[in-house]
């Protein structure tokens, strides 16, 4: 009747009612190595026919839109063959798709051991978040990352045990057609970005009290408390030097507690806390740290308690018991310093004042009486500058006399 009626061609030449998408799998065929392909029906219906190329998609190429030809129509008369051709062009395209480039977590002194529990997001050079991971033992795939443009990959959460590492800085640079990752200003040959993490660590040693020098002997113990109080063993150990404690969870607090001192000796404090910064691996304790940053636990004499007997003032057959009262020995803080200060103040007034006793048999047998004599912090002999100063004075009096009696005989 003359009316215009739409059909399709499918892969067999038949016309059918339904759109029909062809794929190179589908009949085509190539003579020169893939570049052309060709596809030929026969017998078709005289007609006119257009061909449209619906995906261009190549991995690994750029599709050139404006130097292709991606529709084609061909007029089939009776008896006569046509032509219908599409071309397509592509130049290599230089930023590798997602999962070329990856990315693993790894111990900063052993890289073969991987880490897992990190997060860590990418950024793009305004620091717009393009992505976000939590760390596995295996290679993460990185997106497509263009040439000349700079990444960033941050930590947010280090894995446990360690610490938070520095921002990576990553970029990929097309060279002779190959792309390849510059890490930190520097070209690498391999796909993969190890991100160096270092494990938490700190140094605890045993000392007396005031003192840096080793204290053998005490045993110690790294104590963990969960949220309900429950309390777990980290690490024990007797000690003797430094002692070095890798792993420990940056963020969280720990307690380090003296079971028993070094022989001989007793704790200063039973428990002191400590925190590991989980950014700059500092630690935050309430016990004394030296110059180098090692914890010193400190222990102090069992015995502090003098007895002494002053032979200057002790009288036949007498005792002589001087005791010296104990100093605060809690060890200073910045929370205590002052508390300290006012403490060792009175103590030194305090501990000035001491006691002495004489004692004998009984007053019938002719020993010496009982006498009880109050004395300062002066520890010098009293009753001897006593008999020194009453020598003097009876000394002064007979010379009196004696110029006395000399003016007389004068007379």
């Amino acid at each position: 009747d003359g009316k215009d009626v739409t059909k399709y061609l499918d892969k067999d030449g038949n016309l059918v009612d339904d759109e029909t998408e062809l794929t190179i799998s589908d009949g085509f065929e190539t003579t020169d190595g893939g570049k052309t392909y060709t596809k030929t029906f026969v017998n078709v219906p005289v007609g006119t026919y257009k061909v449209t190329e619906t995906n261009t998609t190549i991995e690994g190429y750029k599709f050139n839109s404006e130097q292709s030809v991606t529709e084609a129509q061909a007029k089939v008369t009776k008896d006569e063959s046509v032509t219908a051709s599409l071309k397509d062009e592509y130049t290599k395209e230089s930023v590798k798709p997602e999962g070329h480039f990856k990315w693993i977590l790894v111990d900063e002194e052993d890289n073969n051991k991987k880490l897992d529990g990190a997060k860590i997001v990418l950024l793009d050079e305004n620091g717009n978040e393009l992505k976000s991971w939590t760390s596995t033992k295996e290679p993460i795939d990185l997106p497509k990352l263009e040439p000349g443009k700079k990444y960033t990959l941050r930590q947010i959460k280090p894995s446990n045990g360690y610490l938070r590492t520095d921002d990576t800085e990553v970029s990929v640079v097309s060279e002779n057609e190959k792309d390849q990752l510059v890490v930190d200003g520097i070209k690498i040959d391999v796909d993969t970005v190890q991100i160096e993490e270092p494990m938490t660590e700190i140094v605890i040693r045993n000392v007396e009290k005031g003192h840096n020098e080793n204290l053998p002997g005490a045993k110690l113990q790294i104590i963990e408390t969960d949220e309900d109080g429950n309390e777990t063993v980290v690490e024990e150990w007797t000690a003797d030097g430094n002692k070095i404690i890798k792993g420990l969870t940056a963020g969280k607090k720990y307690t380090l507690r003296t079971i028993s001192a070094a022989d001989g000796y007793s704790e200063v404090r039973k428990d002191v806390s400590i925190e590991i910064d989980e950014e700059t691996g500092e630690v935050t304790t309430d016990a004394r740290v030296d110059k180098d940053g090692v914890i010193l636990v400190e222990d102090q004499k069992s015995n502090p308690e003098r007895t002494t007997a002053d032979s200057s003032t002790r009288t036949p057959g007498s005792t002589q018991t001087t005791t010296t009262t104990k100093k605060d020995s809690t060890t200073p803080t910045k929370k205590n310093k002052k508390k300290n200060k006012s403490n060792k103040k009175n103590n030194n007034s305090s501990s000035s004042s001491t006691t002495s006793t004489s004692s004998g048999s009984s007053s019938s047998s002719g020993s010496t009486p009982r006498s009880t004599v109050a004395r300062t912090g002066d520890d010098s002999p009293i009753d001897l500058w006593t008999g020194v100063a009453g020598v003097s004075f009876m000394m002064m009096l007979a010379c009196l006399i004696f110029m006395k009696k000399d003016e007389e005989d004068q007379a």
